[in-house]
């Protein structure tokens, strides 16, 4: 079972430190970290966390425009989602 929880500071740095092997290191933060946090903390941004039944971090994800990718189709009535995860074994 997982919950999600809208993210906090502590959460936002641990993901702003995870690394991901090729193919996925496209995902890792490259900014500065300041300005990085400001961005995952933002409300509107809309950026949760991923617990699992012992309350670890283990996902996040983003609602919203953040979470949109090029070229997809994003109409009024669609959601965006972006999810990453600790590993992606």
């Amino acid at each position: 079972m997982f919950a999600f929880h809208q993210i906090n500071e502590n959460n936002a740095r641990a993901i702003a430190s995870w690394r991901y092997e090729p193919p996925y290191d496209l995902y890792n933060y490259l900014e500065e970290e300041t300005n990085l946090l400001q961005h995952i903390l933002h409300p509107q941004n809309n950026f949760y966390s991923i617990v699992d039944e012992n309350s670890e971090l283990v996902a996040y994800c983003s609602f919203g425009q953040d979470g949109q990718v090029t070229g997809g189709n994003y109409c009024d009535r669609a959601r965006s989602t972006f999810f990453s995860k600790t590993s992606w074994v």
